[in-house]
């Protein structure tokens, strides 16, 4: 999966020594929910599939528009999909754990003979589209904690995941969380009582927010459209 091509999206890939934490820029915005209801609801139940299936559907296929505007060629996206990581471990009990488990792993998308373009329109395009991104997505080879352990447990097959890089984009759906009704007893996992005074908590109509981070370094090649 990462020895396949991945067109840099970027004049140069990212350098560890200048693109740091500290010179992150973050991009975001929010969902009004006219947009997020069929996200979040229609379009799960009518494809039998998960948000953030539908969501990396409109990745692959974003990427792969941006790439034909610039007169690329490739359908295909790479990218790192980060996950919780808390998932059935054969009988482990988790109930006394704290924190994160973050599970990354390497998933390759493909477009297949679909016109990004026409997938954008919606309709049929987008309906195949959709369909290909979920099974490719189901199609995985195991769990979502096998490849870190191979990467970073296991001598034999570490040096060769790690000479295979790193995709260049990570994607993480975080899920939907909901406070407690008004009245009921707190929860065991319950948001911060900072995070449930912001605006966005005050509400149950679903507005979820979107952000993108990159480095400031790597720019996106030129061209004809400026």
């Amino acid at each position: 999966m990462l020895a396949g091509p991945d067109p840099l999206l970027t004049d140069r890939p990212l350098d560890p020594a200048v693109d740091t934490v500290a010179t992150l820029r973050e991009t975001g915005f929010t969902l009004e929910p006219a947009q997020t209801a069929p996200l979040l609801t229609t379009l799960p139940t009518r494809y039998h599939g998960e948000v953030d299936q539908v969501l990396l559907t409109a990745l692959v296929t974003a990427v792969a528009a941006w790439r034909a505007e610039r007169g690329g060629a490739a359908r295909t996206l790479l990218a790192d999909l980060e996950r919780h990581g808390r998932t059935d471990l054969g009988g482990a009990d988790l109930s006394r754990t704290v924190g994160w488990f973050t599970a990354i792993h390497p998933v390759r998308l493909d477009l297949g003979a679909l016109d990004p373009a026409a997938v954008l329109r919606g309709g049929a395009a987008a309906d195949r589209a959709l369909k290909a991104v979920k099974e490719q997505l189901r199609a995985r080879p195991g769990d979502e904690l096998g490849y870190g352990l191979l990467r970073y447990l296991n001598p034999d097959a570490e040096p060769l995941l790690a000479a295979a890089g790193t995709p260049q984009l990570a994607f993480n759906y975080l899920g939907r969380y909901q406070g407690p009704a008004a009245g009921a007893a707190p929860a065991d996992w319950a948001p911060a009582p900072a995070a449930r005074c912001s605006p966005q908590a005050r509400t149950r109509t679903p507005r979820p927010p979107i952000r993108w981070t990159s480095a400031p370094g790597p720019r996106p090649p030129p061209t004809g459209r400026g």
